[in-house]
């Protein structure tokens, strides 16, 4: 897969689980959306922008005026700073794996990740990082 379709892939999936596994409105209440929405009113200019209460529309937003992009997430954890924490996480990880991607170390790819399960099993991954430290598994079959 060239280079920009896996940033893209890593960006819209930092997007999808922020909207759904963590800013979603039945997540702790909806609380941390509330949060979210109006820690945005600060870049949300208009009356329309600030009456969206879809998380992937003000997403969407950010980045069609340049807020943030694949890999600039600056703003984007501004606006997080005082949510759950492992949010701030999240934007981290997809930061170095979409720096990671344009430095050129193609090695730490993105399909391990995609072929691991969440119970811990991984499938049909040759290379995987975890906590920092790169594992390189032998060909599969």
């Amino acid at each position: 897969m060239p280079d920009d379709q896996r940033i893209r892939r890593l960006h819209n999936d930092l997007k999808a689980r922020l909207a759904i596994d963590y800013l979603h409105p039945t997540v702790n209440g909806g609380t941390d959306r509330q949060r979210f929405l109006m820690n945005c009113r600060d870049y949300l200019t208009t009356p329309r922008e600030q009456a969206i209460e879809n998380v992937v529309y003000v997403l969407d937003i950010f980045e069609k005026k340049g807020i943030m992009s694949p890999g600039e997430y600056g703003n984007l954890k501004e606006v997080v700073r005082n949510l759950n924490v492992e949010i701030l996480e999240l934007i981290r990880e997809a930061e170095d794996g979409i720096r990671r991607i344009r430095e050129g170390d193609g090695a730490q790819n993105t399909e391990s990740r995609e072929n691991a399960s969440y119970g811990g099993y991984i499938c049909n991954a040759r290379n995987i990082t975890v906590n920092g430290g790169h594992v390189t598994f032998g060909p599969i079959g």
